[in-house]
């Protein structure tokens, strides 16, 4: 008798444990893949010592970096982790200033998202309230520049990104949505850091 009483207690623990797992389990949406893609304007700034380069010109102009890539959100929540994978085409100009040129970056980013409900859609995933970030890359070699690793840090809005678009049809200029801090590591000791502004979705 003593034995049933002792039993009956485990029993429903064991029962109630699984019923928690999976009402913890409701707090998270389903694994989603989304396309993510950025726009901006850097601003670089070089040091170190490489003859024919820009650090040792002053050359030093303003550059857009177009981002584009996929992604992946394992469990979507309030607040949760997220990995991306894409490539990146910073266009500058030449040294010299006569053309406009491309580099190629592919680059991975990880980082975390907010988003505006407990169990979120896959539109409250694609455009979250805030995102917070750490990327890794690495820059092609040009005919002007070596290649090189990049490191970076970024945060970025893309539900004000959504909203600043009315602005643009205001014919207002939209107030930048994403800023990032990147640095580009050459291996011949030449590096840049780059400030960047822009949009994010």
């Amino acid at each position: 008798m003593r034995a049933s009483l002792l039993a009956f207690p485990c029993i429903a623990l064991g029962l109630a444990v699984p019923r928690t797992a999976r009402a913890q389990s409701r707090e998270f949406g389903e694994p989603m893949i989304l396309p993510t893609f950025s726009v901006g304007i850097g601003v670089p700034n070089a040091w170190g010592s490489s003859p024919g380069t820009e650090a040792s010109t002053g050359a030093e102009r303003t550059q857009v970096p177009i981002w584009g890539g996929v992604a992946f959100h394992p469990l979507p929540a309030t607040v949760s982790g997220f990995t991306a994978v894409g490539l990146e085409a910073n266009l500058r100009s030449s040294v010299d200033g006569t053309h406009t040129m491309t580099e190629w970056i592919p680059e991975m980013r990880v980082g975390a998202s907010i988003t505006a409900t407990e169990n979120p859609k896959w539109a409250d995933v694609l455009v979250p309230p805030f995102e917070l970030y750490t990327l890794a890359g690495w820059r092609f070699a040009s005919y002007e520049r070596p290649a090189a690793a990049r490191l970076g840090v970024g945060v970025s809005s893309p539900l004000a990104a959504i909203g600043v678009l009315q602005l643009a049809r205001d014919s207002c200029v939209p107030p930048p949505t994403m800023v990032e801090a990147v640095w580009d590591l050459e291996p011949n000791h030449l590096h840049e850091f780059q400030f960047r502004v822009g949009w994010q979705f």
